[in-house]
């Protein structure tokens, strides 16, 4: 990060960019500060906001057809987080939290089988659309020297220049990542930050940093609101607000230091031990046991006891005066008002590039991993393919040699991006569904970033094979081999982007990327004539990347040469191939030229990114608007 400013980036450059540096699997809305983020750091909100809602329900259709049933997961939920409060959000295991999270930030995914009503509102303003939440999330700021005070408050500085690491590289640890996630959100100047159980996978002392530092956050005048299982006491005497919820219904809303008093005044059988933690007691009170059917009744007794008491007695002291209005108004403003993204188009580029190319190069692994196999083929094809006679069995060998070129380069491009890619995927929806950048711009500066290392590996494959297999020397069919090789790697990464983009995962991209291979193969021109294809399917020999390219090698290996008929019975009527445009004529490739192929490769490279992305525009996150009732 400290790097970033050495560059001379504006504030809203740098912005950017820290907004674009990560690359961790936690969700960006997810993490923590340290204790010291409070008076001193003065980052404080532009904006006080108060969230209010109202009969919040949402519901699902779980059932068959024939047997329809409905799954409610929050039942009339309503309550108001206030600016400058931490509100924890708490109950057992499938309460709801983690939905009534999303309801609030308006990030509920689009369900046609779900059914969510009630009304939200933003300081009194009824809500219809998640770019009013932007409007009160992402302020301006002038200031350069808030980034590096972001990363100084956060306990980060000795890991500032550190990559937060990955499934297969290693980084930060689980709390510094944490910090971490939250400082880029701390950037951005949010007046409300939403929290999927920030402690997870930490241990007692990390999630207690974690939590005293989400509280700092909130006593700078932020919404802060918090979805949390289990937490240790300490942290739970960290809690302004709390919301416990049980089976979608509420149990308590209100002051967090309320809660025992509540709960003992209710019911002696709610009271909390002394020298309890207060947090362990109230899922114990509150969770369904199914263990037995006895244990069942009784628990879920219990929880509908605590319910219709909040409902009836308790619920209006957490509304706020006055009865809202059950409709949602759409408010009308200039657009200039809701901010969209932090970043001009040519920035947003520029920044993509740096990430992408820093993820890239500064990973040894990824770069060998590219280099180290195509030199090692090359090495084992020069070996067995040296010095090709130029009689008939030489005909032969260089048509097996041209075809493996084309494999071995699909192949090793392919399934590098198959790896790499759908692991940035998910990251890539998180940032587009935070206005982070257009998905054009993410693009254009992956592809841009990547273009070396793309470049390189194919480039030192085609020039180590090409002189040890002894094919034509003329500088010409040379050049024109390195780009028909540069081509095929080009198209095979454009192919491995929308194999990507399509798989809802890595395994089922990997699972999927060899049957389209294989049929790729099939229909290359070199186990069957493509004039002996089926008219039904000889069309798929025009999406086939070894289709063009092998005949592209082929009619630059071939064109002009003449081989001689050593060896060859001529008189015992046995074959002989004697110039190269009869073995063109043979394998059906007459009248193509190496223009022919390099123009249809060029298209394969247009259409598989094209494809690609359409493919992750359409697959952009949608979230579900709250009906009102």
């Amino acid at each position: 990060m400290p790097k970033l400013l050495a560059k001379g980036l504006s504030a809203n450059e740098y912005d950017a960019a820290l907004n674009l540096t990560s690359k961790t699997e936690e969700d960006v809305e997810l993490g923590s500060t340290t204790a010291r983020l409070s008076s001193t750091m003065g980052i404080t909100a532009t904006n006080s906001v108060n969230i209010t809602f109202e009969n919040i329900s949402f519901s699902i259709e779980v059932g068959t057809k024939k047997e329809p049933k409905t799954k409610e997961v929050l039942k009339n939920l309503s309550g108001e987080l206030k600016s400058g409060t931490m509100t924890a959000i708490m109950g057992p295991t499938g309460s709801g939290k983690t939905s009534l999270l999303n309801v609030l930030a308006y990030r509920m995914p689009v369900n046609k089988k779900a059914t969510l009503t009630g009304s939200l509102l933003l300081n009194g303003h009824a809500i219809d659309s998640p770019l009013w939440l932007r409007k009160f999330r992402y302020q301006k700021r002038k200031e350069v020297n808030l980034f590096l005070r972001v990363i100084s408050e956060l306990g980060l500085n000795k890991v500032a220049d550190t990559m937060l690491g990955s499934a297969r590289v290693r980084g930060v640890s689980g709390g510094e990542k944490k910090r971490a996630n939250i400082g880029i959100e701390l950037i951005k100047n949010p007046s409300m930050l939403f929290l999927d159980e920030p402690t997870s996978g930490l241990d007692s002392f990390q999630a207690q940093s974690v939590m005293t530092c989400i509280g700092g956050l909130a006593k700078n005048g932020r919404t802060v609101v918090a979805s949390i299982h289990q937490p240790r006491s300490s942290i739970f005497a960290l809690f302004d607000q709390l919301y416990l919820i049980s089976e979608g219904r509420t149990m308590f809303a209100g002051q967090a230091v309320q809660a025992v008093k509540y709960f003992a005044e209710l019911d002696k059988r709610f009271e909390c031990p002394s020298l309890f933690n207060p947090a362990d007691w109230f899922l114990d009170i509150t969770s369904a046991d199914y263990r037995s059917d006895d244990k069942e009744v009784d628990s879920l007794n219990r929880i509908k006891i605590l319910g219709d008491h909040w409902e009836t007695k308790l619920q209006s002291q957490i509304l706020p005066s006055g009865k809202l209005s059950p409709s949602v108004v759409s408010l009308n403003v200039d657009e200039e008002e809701i901010p969209t993204y932090q970043s001009s188009v040519p920035k947003q580029i520029q920044l993509i590039m740096w990430r992408s190319g820093a993820a890239v190069f500064r990973d040894k692994s990824t770069v060998l991993s590219k280099i180290i196999p195509s030199l090692f083929f090359a090495l084992v094809i020069g070996g067995i393919y040296s010095d090709v006679s130029k009689d008939q069995k030489g005909i032969q060998d260089l048509i097996g040699a041209l075809f493996f070129f084309t494999i071995n380069q699909t192949f090793g491009n392919m399934f590098a991006v198959l790896q790499t890619f759908s692991e940035e995927k998910v990251v890539v929806e998180r940032e587009r569904a935070s206005k982070s950048y257009r998905l054009s711009s993410f693009y254009l500066g992956k592809v841009s970033a990547e273009l070396p290392l793309n470049l390189i590996s194919p480039a030192v494959f085609g020039c180590a094979v090409y002189w040890m297999v002894g094919l034509n020397s003329k500088p010409e069919r040379f050049f024109y081999f390195i780009i028909i090789l540069l081509e095929i790697g080009f198209a095979a990464v454009g192919l491995g982007m929308f194999v990507a983009s399509v798989a809802p995962n890595e395994q089922a991209a990997t699972a999927s990327a060899p049957v389209i291979v294989v049929l790729m193969i099939l229909f290359g021109g070199f186990y069957i004539n493509v004039e002996s294809l089926p008219d039904a399917v000889s069309w798929i020999q025009y999406l086939s990347i070894m289709r063009w390219g092998f005949m592209g090698f082929v009619v630059n290996e071939f064109q002009g040469e003449t081989f001689s008929c050593h060896g060859v019975d001529v008189d015992a009527g046995e074959a002989c191939v004697k110039t190269g445009e009869e073995q063109i004529s043979r394998l059906s490739f007459k009248g193509e030229t190496v223009g022919g192929a390099i123009f249809g490769l060029f298209c394969m490279i247009v259409g598989f990114n094209v494809l690609a992305y359409i493919v992750l525009r359409l697959n952009k996150r949608k979230y579900a608007k709250i009906e009102a009732v």
